[in-house]
């Protein structure tokens, strides 16, 4: 059977080209839920042994409460992955100031 310089490059359908581009978007999403996740302010103190990490937003309803629990749930798994890392104790705290002036 001939094969042709494009059968060899098709792989169940797909070219080469056309992983490295699924792979490269994998990476790209990757990158952007880091940045996202990542704190205002890190407040590191070692001789108390301690990390502050300070999230300020301004929201633009009155649910105030719920703004800060969902800080809270955002920073669980980088709380952990801090106080295992840097062996100090953790704590999120969010500021969350209302388009009312709420806090």
């Amino acid at each position: 059977m001939n094969n042709t310089a494009s059968e060899d490059l098709q792989v169940d359908g797909r070219g080469e080209n056309d992983s490295f581009s699924a792979y490269l978007i994998i990476i790209i999403i990757i990158i952007i839920i880091i940045i996202i996740i990542i704190p205002d302010i890190i407040i590191r103190d070692n001789e108390k042994g301690t990390c502050l990490l300070i999230d300020v937003v301004i929201s633009g309803d009155r649910n105030v409460i719920k703004k800060e629990a969902e800080k809270i749930l955002k920073y669980k798994d980088r709380t952990i992955e801090i106080q295992r890392m840097w062996n100090v104790n953790t704590k999120v705290i969010p500021v969350i100031t209302g388009a009312t002036g709420t806090i």
